[in-house]
């Protein structure tokens, strides 16, 4: 996947990426979104044109 370049990161994701986007939500620093989604997928979500 990531040598095809369909991983735009180029890396594969890891606990701490994922361990801050809990830690973020856990401390209440994104009090104005809500009801979101948030993708934590190294940018492989977003279309490709």
């Amino acid at each position: 996947l990531i040598d095809g370049g369909l991983v735009p990161a180029k890396r594969w994701g890891e606990a701490s990426d994922i361990g801050a986007v809990v830690a973020t939500l856990a401390g209440g620093k994104l009090g104005f979104s809500t009801g979101s989604i948030i993708n934590v997928d190294g940018a492989l979500s977003v279309p490709r044109l």
